[in-house]
């Protein structure tokens, strides 16, 4: 296959990235994941309410959990996930932090919620 001088760089920084992305799952440690699904499962199986937050890009990583959560881990099965993106209300979200102040953002949702 024939690369152009652009695409010659855009192989480069993809191989880059997957080198980067290989090692970073490569060091996640097992045994610290496992206690986390123990603590998700532990909530699932007690009907407890998961809640979940991000501050800025994070915000759309713990949307995307819930995501993953309520509908990937809970669709057709008989015991389902309770879980709650605090970051998914922004009107809510900004209304705090413009009126009260952004530290707030999170503390008085929960403070209706759990």
């Amino acid at each position: 296959m024939i690369y152009s001088r652009s695409s010659s760089r855009n192989y480069r920084f993809i191989e880059r990235y997957i080198t980067d992305v290989s090692r970073l799952i490569g060091s996640l440690d097992a045994e610290s994941l496992a206690v986390a699904v123990s603590w998700l499962r532990n909530a699932r199986d007690n009907d407890n309410t998961i809640f979940i937050c991000g501050n800025g890009g994070s915000s759309s990583i713990a949307s995307q959990m819930v995501v993953d959560i309520v509908k990937g881990a809970s669709f057709g099965r008989s015991k389902r996930f309770r879980m709650i993106g605090l970051t998914d209300n922004v009107p809510t979200l900004t209304a705090y932090a413009n009126d009260v102040g952004y530290e707030h953002i999170f503390v008085e949702p929960l403070m209706n919620f759990a």
